[in-house]
């Protein structure tokens, strides 16, 4: 069953644009039925070009900071020093410009037409994005338009079909210098152009936005026409087409990226002719070749994994077969009518039956008159609803689709990884550079990747990842006369990875690479691939160590320490009052160094290498614990300093428990009580006042196994922190797809957990959920998992195995099932649960 968003009037900003994208190429499809804007990214289009610390005497501002803390403990001095170890500031992500249609005789407005571009008259139109094929769809006045992103063609087509001759003019336009359009034929239209040699992220500057002669990157848009019938003209920067029963535009994109550590290309050609060959090769195909050839692309992906909250409605396949087997390459049977295709009674995927009703809905008997059942209402209609009060199961499950979705059009193999806005993006000076923030958000892009059957996705994180080692490495070598390689909060196309100029609370982190490394060993476990984890990821694990293992000091008292130390962005009142940030090894250092330790240890054993295992293994005896206060909470600092911000966004000290794994209600009950107890004062304060923020929550409500509460925070994403295009939100209405790739991975945390070794089945089920079916979770081994459930209670799972394996299980409470289970590579195993 087709899985959608859809709406009954066109787009009025970008946060109700629906995004298309193939890792590379990104697009905004407003879906105005006269004049249209589809907003267009490139992938590698940034601001500046390779780049330096630029910081001198590093080691000794380094010694004296250490000082002022271990000899002196002033903070406030300390934190005063650490702005001799910053260096420059990263650049900006970049949007390319913008493909513009205006549609009627000869590309004119037609008579009668809005000349804002709005919608036609009710009901006459209709603009969707399929999730299950990755095509936006605006259909208004018997013209319908298809906008998709061909990962497998490279390009971005746009596919107009109409009951009558169809008139329509394009052109393009860039917020950039050197701007130029071009016709090479009859039927092409190209624009080149440079990106800015530089623009200032935040600090108020006479100039943030620097465009320089012969610098910055050079980029190449080129649209062709392909028409059926009618005539094409090409000229004044614009294609204009009349009398025509079909066209397409296919656009191709490219910039004169040549690598993090090279200055970009300065041959404007160059990047036009990759478009135009582009372009060539794709023309034979026809666009009804093309479009499949896409379909089936993002359907290998995508449709390894469905969730379906409510009873099966009938026809569904769980209904009558029980879970779904997965098949032995982590795909699953697809299928399923298209809407118009559906008995009007049928739901789409996800959605509960009108009748099915939780605790303060209305029955469908009680609707307010005119009001439609929540299944057959536009997304943005169910948004609003939402945020008034409405619980919307269905919702839940769409904005977990849309997850992966959104992951899988903004990171494929071979791209750049996905940014603080995936690879969407219009201002030339973007929130935060549209950057990588590694002390939280880049990783949370990536935490559905291994759980929802995404590990191509997460491939570009670990290209990044090997890139910035070797641009830390110099970091480390330069600033702080370390071994290894280091990064700090904030990196950028070019591998920045020293601490940027600003507050101490996010500049001076310098643990990114330690909480980065993990990411390839997470790969490397799920897949059970020790080729990946000896030949990608330990070098990287092993860089990552050496630079911590040479950056803890003495304190004097026989500990090892970091200092200085941050909890990311956050904040304390210390033993003077003073409002500072810089401590003396902050609880999350403790997680991460002890994570770091003990996986590198066993790496390095495996490599042959146990003299390094070994003083990792001293080292690690040195590091203290975390802390619990006299209040019961776990320690966010060294000592229990008075938190300047109690509501703070971060939970940096609560990483141990997610995505971490030292805390466990049953092995670690007392640091489990601790989690939880800083979990509710940090909400009950404010804290989740971000879409990523509360996203973060659901996965540490999961792995406390409370699913009441996980729900409350599914809840707040949806209501708080979710835009109409269901994109998250970040106060005031900032875009971060870290909400919605931490929603997912959330889900997935609540419904299947494998991190102890036992997988762990239905661990934090919403109470509010009580049926529904998943199908083809991933847990580590890998094993592929179906699960069935109703009546709150899990009823049929099914278990497939990339290679031959006795697994652990751990039903929820009130089932009993076996407590092992023998696994067939590829052979599904279909197991029954009964009630205790």
């Amino acid at each position: 069953m087709t899985v959608r968003l859809w709406y009954t009037r066109p787009a009025g900003n970008w946060l109700e644009a629906l995004p298309v994208g193939n890792g590379r190429i990104g697009a905004m499809v407003f879906g105005g039925p006269r004049r249209e804007r589809i907003a267009l990214n490139v992938d590698t289009l940034w601001s500046g070009g390779p780049h330096g610390a630029g910081v001198s005497g590093g080691p000794e501002t380094l010694a004296e900071i250490r000082r002022l803390l271990l000899d002196e403990d002033d903070r406030r001095a300390a934190e005063d020093a650490v702005r001799g170890l910053q260096g420059p500031e990263s650049e900006s992500y970049q949007p390319l410009g913008d493909l513009l249609l205006t549609r009627g005789p000869e590309g004119r407005e037609p008579d009668g037409g809005d000349p804002r571009g709005g919608g036609p008259r009710a009901g006459e139109y209709r603009r969707e994005l399929d999730l299950d094929r990755a095509v936006a769809v605006t259909s208004a006045g018997g013209v319908t338009t298809e906008v998709f992103a061909s990962a497998p063609d490279g390009l971005l087509l746009v596919r107009v079909t109409s009951s009558s001759a169809i008139g329509l003019r394009a052109g393009l336009r860039t917020p950039h210098a050197e701007a130029r359009t071009g016709h090479p034929d009859a039927r092409t239209l190209t624009l080149t152009g440079r990106a800015p040699a530089h623009v200032e992220p935040h600090r108020p500057v006479a100039d943030p936005v620097v465009y320089r002669a012969g610098e910055g990157m050079l980029f190449a848009v080129a649209v062709r026409v392909w028409a059926d019938g009618g005539t094409v003209r090409a000229g004044g920067g614009t294609l204009t087409v009349e009398g025509a029963a079909s066209l397409t535009l296919a656009l191709a994109a490219e910039t004169s990226f040549r690598g993090w550590d090279r200055e970009p290309g300065n041959d404007r050609a160059e990047p036009l002719e990759r478009c135009l060959a582009t372009i060539g090769a794709a023309e034979a195909y026809g666009t009804d070749e093309l479009l499949a050839r896409h379909v089936a692309d993002h359907a290998e992906l995508f449709s390894r994994v469905s969730l379906r909250l409510g009873e099966a409605p009938e026809g569904w396949p769980e209904a009558e077969d029980g879970a779904r087997a997965a098949r032995p390459d982590g795909g699953r049977p697809t299928g399923g009518r298209p809407a118009d295709e559906r008995p009007s009674g049928e739901r789409v995927a996800g959605e509960r039956p009108s009748g099915e009703r939780q605790s303060g809905e209305r029955q469908s008997d009680e609707r307010v008159a005119g009001e439609r059942p929540t299944d057959e209402r536009p997304t943005d209609e169910r948004v609003a609803a939402v945020r008034a009060g409405a619980d919307d199961p269905g919702l839940a499950a769409l904005m977990f689709a849309y997850g992966r979705y959104l992951l899988i059009a903004s990171s494929r193999p071979g791209t750049q990884a996905p940014n603080l806005q995936g690879i969407w993006n219009e201002d030339v000076r973007p929130p935060w550079s549209c950057g990588y923030t590694t002390n939280i958000n880049v990783q949370m892009n990536h935490w559905p990747a291994e759980t929802t059957n995404l590990p191509e996705c997460h491939l570009p994180l670990a290209d990044l990842v090997e890139e910035l080692a070797s641009s830390g490495a110099r970091t480390a070598r330069e600033v702080y006369g370390g071994d290894g390689w280091v990064a700090h909060h904030n990196v950028d196309i070019w591998r920045a990875s020293w601490a940027m100029p600003g507050e101490a609370m996010w500049s001076m982190w310098p643990m990114a690479g330690a909480w980065l490394a993990r990411h390839l060993v997470e790969h490397a476990d799920f897949a059970d691939d020790d080729g990946f984890r000896m030949t990608r990821a330990w070098p990287a694990v092993r860089g990552a160590a050496e630079f911590v293992l040479g950056h803890l000091v003495e304190d004097g008292a026989g500990l090892l320490v970091t200092a200085p130390s941050t909890s990311p962005e956050n904040s304390f009142l210390d033993a003077r009052g003073e409002h500072v940030s810089v401590d003396v090894t902050a609880t999350m250092d403790v997680w991460l160094i002890r994570e770091l330790f003990r996986t590198a240890a066993g790496l390095a054993v495996r490599a042959g290498d146990t003299e390094f295992a070994g003083r990792l293994r001293d080292a690690l005896a040195r590091v203290r614990g975390p802390g619990i206060g006299a209040d019961g909470r776990l320690l966010e600092w060294s000592r229990p300093f008075t938190e300047y911000e109690p509501g703070h966004r971060h939970l940096s000290h609560l990483y141990g428990l997610f995505p971490g794994d030292e805390i466990d209600v049953d092995g670690t009950p007392e640091l489990a009580a601790a989690a939880r107890r800083s979990l509710e004062a940090r909400l009950a304060a404010g804290g989740g006042g971000t879409g990523w923020s509360r996203a973060w929550t659901i996965c540490l409500w999961a792995r406390l196994r409370d699913g009441a509460a996980a729900e409350t925070a599914v809840r707040e994403v949806l209501r708080e922190h979710t835009a109409a295009d269901l994109l998250g939100l970040h106060p005031p209405r900032i875009f971060q797809i870290d909400g919605n790739l931490g929603f997912t991975a959330g889900v997935a945390e609540a419904l299947l957990q494998s991190h102890t070794g036992t997988l762990r089945l239905l661990p934090a089920l919403p109470p509010g959920w009580p049926a529904g079916a998943v199908t083809g979770l991933r847990a580590r081994g890998p094993v592929i998992v179906d699960l069935e459930w109703s009546g709150g209670l899990l009823r049929r799972a099914s278990f497939t195995a990339g290679r031959d394996r006795v697994v652990t299980l751990a039903p929820p409470p009130g089932v009993t099932g076996p407590d092992e289970l023998r696994l067939t590579a590829g052979e599904p195993r279909v197991v029954t649960f009964d009630p205790a």
